[in-house]
């Protein structure tokens, strides 16, 4: 009976592992060629980020890649800004929607610190919406 148990779990660690590994591996592969020519958002100028909503910064533009930690958003000047999302970011996808298609129109509602007069530094995302088309 011990041998058993002992059978099962081990068997039961030699399965987590091999899942974990082949996390490892699939998140490996994943196309970084976006995420190489983007800009980190900590780098973006204030100038640059559009208009201030209610004391946040909010910029819009095309959705190019979304994932579970970030997203990279094209502006209408044609910058790939790189975005890291908190697990508190809220992302609206739309009535009936619960993923947001690449290539959608956005909102990207953020804020950070200030660090001198033009650029920032230590940027969170604070929400993510699909803009409505009229």
């Amino acid at each position: 009976m011990k041998r058993l148990i002992k059978l099962f779990i081990l068997c039961g660690i030699t399965i987590c592992f091999l899942t974990g590994c082949a996390d490892v591996a699939e998140n490996s592969m994943e196309d970084n060629s976006l995420r190489e020519s983007s800009i980190p958002a900590d780098e973006v100028r204030v100038e640059d980020t559009g208009t201030m909503e209610e004391g946040y910064y909010v910029i819009e533009g095309i959705l190019r890649e979304i994932g579970k930690e970030d997203l990279i958003l094209e502006t209408a000047q044609g910058q790939n800004i790189h975005f890291r999302l908190a697990p508190e970011t809220v992302i609206y996808a739309g009535k009936g929607s619960n993923a947001i298609p690449e290539g959608d129109n956005v909102k990207v509602v953020f804020d950070g610190e200030r660090n001198g007069t033009t650029e920032m530094k230590e940027v969170f995302v604070i929400a993510v919406t699909v803009l409505e088309e009229e």
